[in-house]
């Protein structure tokens, strides 16, 4: 939930819609940013100052708690749920992090010169899809770190 759009911090809230029933709330999210897991019913959500929190969404319990290197401006968690990829700022650089999603052990980083809001695991797990500001979409291979270009997108959209 977002109380005044440009706002840093932001709600998180799940609903179990059926019964109309609130499951979770966590306040002051940086960024918003948030992954529900592939195969359990949880979610990880980034939280103040720099971690990445995982909930049972069954009983609202907090599962794990792993801190990153600053605030996480995207979460996903990898497609079999054994891994999370972050992106986060460091001072003027932008980072995608890859993380064991048990044990939060670093697994995999790389830098880039530009701004990374998001990133897409692809299905097998072998890799991440990250778009930057440039217009640049590279691929991050989710073992080494190492990206190669894939394409090209509009970074900002144009209304005619």
């Amino acid at each position: 939930r977002d109380y005044y759009a440009p706002s840093l911090f932001k709600d998180v809230e799940v609903w179990d819609v059926i019964n109309a029933h609130r499951v979770l709330l966590v306040r002051g999210s940086p960024w918003g940013a948030m992954s529900f897991h592939p195969r359990q019913p949880r979610i990880m959500i980034g939280q103040a100052p720099a971690d990445a929190v995982t909930w049972d969404l069954e009983t609202g319990q907090e599962l794990g708690r792993h801190p990153l290197a600053a605030q996480p401006l995207a979460l996903k968690f990898s497609p079999d749920g054994e891994q999370f990829a972050a992106s986060v700022a460091i001072g003027r650089e932008w980072k995608v992090l890859v993380y064991g999603a048990t044990d939060g052990a670093l697994l995999a980083s790389h830098t880039f010169t530009n701004q990374v809001r998001d990133l897409n695991w692809h299905p097998e797990g072998k890799g991440i899809a990250v778009p930057d500001h440039s217009g640049a979409v590279r691929w991050l291979d989710a073992q080494t770190g190492e990206t190669r270009l894939l394409g090209r997108h509009k970074a900002d959209a144009v209304v005619a």
